[in-house]
């Protein structure tokens, strides 16, 4: 008897994997599942790159219309237009990194092929809007969220948010946030579950309670993170425009992969479509671990205040 191949929903289309993923991505449901999705299927790690050798742990390239990846820590992948996915990962590779993959980079770049914009986020929601942490690696993105649903705001995507550049609405991703052990004990959450990333890293999956309500919903703003190195104060200060637009485009997923596949020209255009619906806050905070609550609930006063 042939063993059921799992299927799940994210970011409004479904995930054919040969492994489980995740805890926190919701199980099939064609009401969750709109758009076209990826069907994965894991081959043996050939040792081929891709080519391209512009960067070394990660390379890109486009062949008849399959867009090709090779990282170097995990190994190679390949998406073809209808969304039939080949990962051949080195035979070394957990299967975490592969999960990883598959609900990163691949996701995010598969949302991108459907002419949306895939932000590289954490995303809650407040009342009936949503709000989105960005920021480079490292900022804290994953520890304010966790605070922010700590401080009643629900979780909604983690890592990678699925934006129409039309409306601004924005498709559920899933119930977990990627945090370290001492963030998300200090913060008092109560995981229904906590899974390993990879091996390797420090964070682990924390699986949240799923909100009762996961309908899609607009993007009402975007705070990108700025570590205060100065006088420790906690700002805001909102970017509007072109700056905007430009900002916008450098927190998408993989932005460099982005503009070789689809052209920066087309890209900025996606994100100026968004300018004017989504307010692109800078929010100066400080690294103090003792000073996520405060600034969680300096960001939802904030965002009731003056977003929604």
């Amino acid at each position: 008897m042939a063993t059921a191949v799992p299927e799940y929903c994210s970011h409004g289309f479904s995930i054919t994997a040969p492994w489980e993923l995740p805890a926190g991505v919701l199980p099939f449901s064609s009401a969750h599942a709109k758009l076209p999705g990826l069907v994965v299927r894991q081959a043996e790690w050939t040792g081929s790159t891709v080519g391209h050798g512009r960067g070394g742990s990660e390379d890109f390239d486009i062949d008849d219309g399959v867009h090709r990846f090779h990282w170097s820590v995990l190994g190679s992948a390949a998406i073809d237009p209808s969304g039939r996915v080949l990962l051949s990962p080195h035979g070394s590779a957990p299967q975490g990194i592969l999960s990883h993959a598959v609900l990163g980079p691949l996701c995010a770049h598969w949302i991108l092929m459907q002419g949306r914009i895939a932000l590289h986020a954490n995303c809650v929601s407040i009342g009936q809007g949503l709000a989105a942490m960005v920021g480079p690696s490292g900022t804290g993105k994953s520890s304010l969220a966790g605070a922010l649903v700590a401080a009643g705001a629900s979780p909604f995507s983690d890592d990678v948010v699925s934006i129409d550049p039309d409306t601004a609405l924005v498709r559920y991703g899933a119930c977990r946030i990627k945090l370290n052990p001492d963030v998300f004990e200090r913060l008092g959450l109560q995981p229904l579950s906590v899974q390993e990333v990879y091996s390797g890293s420090n964070k682990l999956s924390v699986e949240l309670p799923r909100p009762d309500d996961i309908s899609t919903r607009p993007l009402r703003a975007i705070y990108r993170i700025v570590d205060n190195v100065s006088d420790n104060a906690l700002r805001f200060r909102e970017i509007e425009g072109f700056p905007a637009a430009l900002g916008i485009l450098t927190e998408v997923f993989r932005p460099r992969v982005a503009r070789l596949a689809f052209g920066t020209e087309a890209m900025l255009r996606r994100c100026a479509s968004l300018v004017g619906k989504v307010r692109l806050f800078e929010l100066t905070r400080p690294r103090a671990l003792d000073r996520m609550g405060e600034v969680a609930q300096a960001v939802i006063v904030h965002f009731q205040d003056h977003v929604q």
